[in-house]
Formats: C-alpha cells, sequence, structure tokens
C-alpha cells in the first residue's frame, strides 16, 4: 500500500480497534452464531481459530489478505482458543 494512504487508514482507526501483522486467515466458516477464522501467524508458524462477528478481509496490491476485527456487539460469546 501506498504509504501515504496507510498512514491515513492507520490514524482513520477508532482507539481500541487491534490491527495484527504477519497474520494470514487459513480458513474462515460461518455458522448462524457467526464465523471462526483460523489465523496463522507468520513470525512462529502457530496457528488458532478465533470467533468474529463480522468478518472483513482486504487484499492490498503488494501484501497478502489482513483480517481484522470489528466488535459491533461486543466480543463473541464462546471464542475458540
Amino acid at each position: 500500500m501506498r504509504g501515504d494512504v496507510e498512514r491515513a487508514a492507520f490514524e482513520a482507526l477508532p482507539k481500541g480497534v487491534e490491527v495484527r501483522h504477519s497474520t494470514v486467515p487459513e480458513a474462515i466458516e460461518q455458522d448462524a452464531g457467526g464465523v471462526t477464522v483460523t489465523l496463522r501467524d507468520t513470525a512462529d508458524q502457530t496457528t488458532r481459530g478465533e470467533r468474529f462477528d463480522p468478518v472483513v478481509g482486504a487484499h492490498g496490491s503488494t501484501k497478502p489478505p489482513a483480517m481484522r476485527r470489528t466488535r459491533t456487539r461486543g466480543p463473541a460469546s464462546n471464542p475458540c482458543t
């Protein structure tokens, strides 16, 4: 992403929004209660499942897909660990 666009995007985020680097989605499964996303940390190659309400994926022109958590109703009731 262009530096000026990336900087503006990060500055526009509300406080408390978690941005993860080196994180790649491995799988996304939706059910009636939300979405389970299996994430791989490319720094240490660990994976973990996490529950989300909505999931928004974004693909930059030079970077791999990024996953961001948006909380509209708070954290999911039964997060995977």
